[in-house]
């Protein structure tokens, strides 16, 4: 039985828990960023200390698990572990998905329960597809994006680096988003959006 480190102790944190159970990992732990002491469990995974307890575990053998919703922290977390030695970083992805055979997915890609990957899609390092998103055919997922629970994405659309798209937002064909992008909830994208944006309702710039 593989053993799973789990990065991260907040809501993120449970369906993975969940999804890593369901494909029979051995989960050594979880390691909260922010711990403060104490014991505590999440859906019966012992939180087993912080940074300090990380330092002390062999990264032989162990895979990881990114819980971490934030797109900047995630990638800066994955770059602390590939430096500490770490090299196993499974995609987890939910039974309950449809993924095309013909999609390629990276490392570190998190999929949530009743998602939908169609076909020729590519999926970013790190990237995450919450509870219920749709990707249509042959859009482009860069590095560590987060789309929301219903997100909807039609073809072809292309999404930026470390982008959040907000629960349930819907993106028509062929759109391209930049990187470091956050849209807010129920937001519909009709047209490009630059890089390092804030953007709400129909396409509406407010940064």
């Amino acid at each position: 039985m593989k053993k799973l480190l789990i990065i991260g102790a907040g809501g993120h944190a449970r369906p993975i828990i969940e999804i890593a159970l369901l494909h029979n990992y051995d989960i050594v732990g979880i390691i909260d960023l922010n711990y403060r002491g104490g014991q505590e469990t999440i859906l019966g995974v012992p939180i087993i200390g912080g940074n300090a307890t990380l330092q002390s575990i062999s990264p032989e053998g162990v895979h990881v698990a990114l819980a971490i919703g934030d797109n900047e922290l995630r990638q800066k977390e994955w770059l602390k572990l590939k430096e500490k030695g770490y090299h196993n970083f499974p995609s987890l992805i939910h039974p309950s998905t449809i993924i095309s055979e013909s999609a390629i997915i990276e490392d570190a890609v998190v999929i949530c329960a009743g998602a939908i990957i169609n076909p020729l899609v590519k999926l970013g390092l790190g990237s995450i597809v919450n509870t219920g998103a749709i990707i249509d055919h042959e859009c482009e997922i860069a590095d560590f994006v987060h789309l929301a629970p219903g997100t909807r994405l039609a073809g072809r659309v292309k999404v930026g680096s470390k982008t959040f798209i907000g629960i349930g937002t819907c993106v028509i064909d062929k759109i391209e988003i930049g990187e470091g992008v956050l849209i807010g909830a129920g937001s519909t994208i009709i047209k490009p959006i630059p890089s390092n944006c804030k953007i709400v309702g129909v396409s509406k710039l407010i940064v």
